[in-house]
């Protein structure tokens, strides 16, 4: 079937041409994978508008391969399997344990790791793009799990990708054992499309697009201040043709329709850019059954959370904990929904499959370490607090105002529910409009939060918070499997307020000297072993003598003195004394604060775009 393909090619051309095809090839009565073709997009000479590379070959539906010839750069959108192709045998980024029997799999390394460097630096790339290509597979569409091929001259795997992780199969040559690959394409033809992979509460909703178009609309202009493009802000919440139904059965309610809500969306304003983890998409949201516009965030949440970030919600809502986001609707993802009336069981839900391969006896380590993998479950919530990001902060004042409202909501969730947030960052607070002349903050993604103990530190250790926000003392080596504190999250809020200072007010550093401050304060990392990461060390000379803010400017003189006050009460300088003894503590902080904002004026427009 595959007597075509060369065991090793000048190129990769020379592979995956011959290759598409043999797999293309189709009878009267008979084709290897019915209903999908098989297309080599980068074969094809047209430029990829964002300039991503795309994979060597692709397997479309064979009614979608029109859509993708006529529009450039959707590839990865409608691919249902994709091929990335060397065209040397010994570029498998993986190595199979001999089959002598001799080597116990679990103590083999599946990674492959050559002595050269070059070559291994290569093998790296490749494995790396080939994630690149699935992390945008995924992103692109709605997807339970994806299938992949990995091929080497004429030897292949296949892979099986989900938010928990990846199973690769053994090496095979597909000249000497076509059936293994003529096997796997009538199956995965023959399959459902959930069994291909996609999520079978989507669907498409053309019909219903101008109702979702007019209620973003209309929620845009309650939102945009003076002089902002209405149009050019719904455009980050909708794409022409490309508005689907999602439904959402209550969590732990019967499922039947008056339990279910259906919710439009189109565009993620946050699209998830790794491969494993929760996979957090988040949308702006309509409410098919009252077209109220809500914020919908759809994640793959861990199995051992003893709480649903949904019911977390209710119950700081029903605390009066203020400025966190309002509840609407909540439940994990069902791969069906049931046609009688019951309430799902775990096995009914959406979920990963990776750990269950763990425990099987061919299972290797990798770069090596042994296996561990954890479950993952389709959770989607759909909040009624929709607003912007922070970073489309418009002024001192707005930043102020807004951060002074995310330490109310942290002062709040402590005092009502012992519960600590635990990521405070840029990417948590939302602004929205309301009463008054400014945006109100409001602290978002309470997943990762938890209850505290009677000392005040958090009931679940390690980190778990954004890098570039985390306190000095989480990103100590000793700390790994640390405790965060409400200190902790201060300080968090306090780098948040800078970040934003820095990217989004005028100030006196250069271009590069704003790049060299960003990369070093925020971004820094170090390994410290076997994929331990630690850092702080720019945060901690800072707290010790200042080195990024003793010459740092800003034009607002309110805002200066805002930031250089708090850094002294988180880190005094011992030339002041006992001037600022005690004062980090969240009473001292929210008093300062709130008569800051009472005594100063703050600019209201005097956002500036600087680059890096």
């Amino acid at each position: 079937a595959f007597s075509g393909v060369p065991g090793r090619g000048k190129s990769s051309s020379a592979i995956y041409e011959p290759l598409v095809t043999a797999l293309n090839y189709r009878t009267k009565l008979k084709s290897r994978c019915p209903g999908f073709v098989f297309d080599a997009p980068s074969s094809s000479g047209r430029a990829n508008p964002h300039g991503i590379k795309v994979p060597h070959v692709c397997c479309y539906a064979v009614d979608n391969l029109a859509l993708v010839k006529a529009t450039d750069g959707v590839e990865l959108g409608y691919a249902e399997l994709f091929i990335q192709v060397s065209p040397d045998p010994h570029r498998d980024f993986f190595a199979d344990p001999p089959s002598d029997g001799a080597t116990r799999h679990s103590d083999y390394d599946f990674l492959a790791c050559p002595e050269d460097p070059e070559l291994h630096e290569k093998l790296h790339d490749a494995l790396g793009q080939h994630i690149t290509h699935t992390v945008e597979m995924f992103a692109r569409q709605h997807r339970v799990c994806a299938f992949t091929m990995s091929m080497f001259g004429s030897r292949a795997r296949f892979l099986r990708w989900d938010r928990a992780g990846c199973v690769v199969s053994e090496s095979f040559d597909i000249r000497t054992q076509p059936d293994l690959l003529c096997d796997m394409l009538a199956g995965f033809a023959a399959a459902s499309r959930y069994g291909r992979g996609h999520d079978p509460t989507v669907e498409m909703a053309l019909a219903e697009e101008d109702i979702f178009l007019d209620a973003i609309k209309r929620h845009v202009r309650s939102q945009v201040g003076p002089g902002e493009d209405v149009d050019q802000v719904v455009r980050i919440h909708h794409q022409a043709g490309h508005v689907v139904p999602v439904k959402v059965l209550h969590h732990r309610f019967t499922a039947t329709s008056e339990n279910s809500r259906r919710f439009l969306i189109s565009r993620p304003v946050v699209p998830p850019l790794t491969m494993v983890g929760r996979g957090t998409r988040g949308y702006w949201a309509v409410d098919t059954s009252t077209n109220a516009v809500g914020f919908l965030k759809d994640t793959w949440r861990n199995r051992s959370v003893l709480e649903v970030e949904g019911e977390t919600l209710r119950r700081l809502g029903d605390l009066g904990v203020r400025h966190v986001p309002s509840l609407v609707w909540h439940g994990d993802i069902p791969s069906h929904f049931p046609e009688e009336q019951r309430r799902l069981t775990r096995d009914d839900l959406q979920s990963t499959v990776s750990h269950q391969f763990v425990s099987f006896p061919g299972i290797c380590q990798v770069d090596g370490l042994r296996i561990s993998v954890s479950q993952r479950y389709h959770y989607r919530l759909v909040m009624g607090t929709v607003g912007s990001p922070l970073k489309t902060v418009r002024g001192a004042k707005e930043l102020l105002h807004a951060t002074y409202d995310v330490l109310t909501a942290m002062r709040d969730a402590l005092a009502k529910d012992s519960r600590l947030h635990r990521d405070i960052s840029v990417g948590n607070i939302v602004l929205v409009q309301e009463e008054g002349d400014v945006r109100r903050g409001y602290l978002v993604d309470w997943d990762a939060s938890c209850r505290i103990d009677d000392a005040g530190f958090a009931l679940e250790e390690g980190r778990a918070g954004t890098w570039q926000f985390m306190s000095m003392r989480m990103l100590d080596p000793r700390q790994i499997h640390g405790k965060q504190r409400f200190l902790d999250d201060m300080e968090s809020l306090l780098y948040v307020v800078f970040y934003c200072a820095l990217m989004w007010q005028p100030h006196n550093l250069s271009k590069q000297a704003l790049t060299v401050t960003i990369a070093s304060f925020f971004d820094e990392i170090f390994e410290r072993h076997r994929g331990e990461m630690h850092g702080g060390a720019s945060k901690l000379a800072n707290a010790l003598h200042r080195q990024y803010t003793l010459t740092l400017v800003f034009d607002s003189a309110a805002l200066d003195d805002w930031i250089l006050t708090v850094m002294d009460y988180h880190a005094p300088l011992p030339m002041d004394g006992d001037k600022y003894k005690d004062k980090w503590s969240p009473e001292q902080l929210d008093a300062y604060w709130a008569a800051f904002l009472q005594s100063y004026t703050l600019e209201p427009d005097n956002r500036v775009e600087h680059t890096l």
